[in-house]
């Protein structure tokens, strides 16, 4: 219900006092349990999460006019969702699409390309992403089992539309 919420604040946030607003409920997500969300809702939870924060960094930042500059945004605008700090490129790569094949694109979608070797995605939820770094060691750099999302291909159709 906070992500439901979320997004819709996040779609209508067309001022200082909206983003105020939308800043406010954002840090509700520091007390959501994931472990305590159905594998079956994950998807959505994290799919509006994901899409708010977009949202979010877009209206508080700006619209990036360059491939680099998405990757520093994706990088750098994340919530605290429970006891995680979670970028879009993280949310995307290491919750959303973890369990999924990486999509295959044609030759000339040249930013795609650009973007897949900056986010190089393995089956090592600690890789590098970004300009990030996810822990080690411990109980936070185990994605998988807690706060990942099943396979699901209706991830990617969410994400790349």
């Amino acid at each position: 219900a906070v992500s439901v919420r979320l997004l819709e604040e996040a779609a209508k946030c067309d001022s200082k006092q909206g983003l105020a607003a939308l800043s406010d409920l954002a840090g509700s997500l520091k007390s959501i349990n994931i472990a305590a969300i159905p594998p079956s809702h994950r998807l959505c939870f994290w799919l509006n999460t994901f899409h708010a924060l977009l949202l979010h960094a877009v209206a508080a930042l700006g619209r990036p006019n360059s491939p680099a500059s998405t990757v520093k945004m994706y990088s750098r605008a994340s919530y605290l969702v429970g006891p995680h700090v979670l970028s879009l490129a993280e949310i995307e790569h290491h919750v959303i699409r973890l369990n999924l094949s990486r999509p295959k694109f044609p030759r000339k979608a040249g930013a795609a390309r650009f973007l897949l070797s900056v986010w190089k995605r393995t089956n090592n939820p600690a890789a590098k992403v970004g300009s990030l770094y996810l822990p080690r060691e411990g109980p936070a750099c185990d994605f998988g089992s807690h706060i990942a999302c099943p396979p699901d291909r209706r991830g990617n159709f969410a994400l790349n539309w």
